[in-house]
């Protein structure tokens, strides 16, 4: 975004944190839903819903790929263990996305 005078200026900017722990797969999913997509709690009633029907729908291909990103990567990481750390490898490929 740029302001009058042709210098960028930072939009809007949310911060989230969690404690012991990176965000979970639905989190990054919200995430990046509020930054490809808003809607105005004064858009007019018929384009409110679409949008949210829209989202809605998005949240869910999102959401898959975002899974099927993070096994694709623990199988990478535990197929790169096997050799030293089998055991470790073992729990890498059993945590729950």
């Amino acid at each position: 975004m740029m302001n009058d005078h042709a210098i960028p200026v930072l939009g809007d900017v949310s911060v989230m944190t969690t404690s012991n722990r990176g965000h979970s797969v639905e989190e990054i999913t919200d995430l990046l839903l509020r930054r490809i997509i808003s809607v105005s709690g004064t858009a007019p009633p018929a384009i409110r819903a679409q949008a949210l029907e829209f989202q809605d729908i998005l949240r869910k291909v999102i959401h898959h790929y975002m899974v099927e990103a993070v096994r694709s990567d623990r199988l990478t990481l535990a197929e790169m263990l096997r050799p030293e750390a089998q055991h470790v490898s073992e729990i890498i490929l059993s945590l729950k996305v």
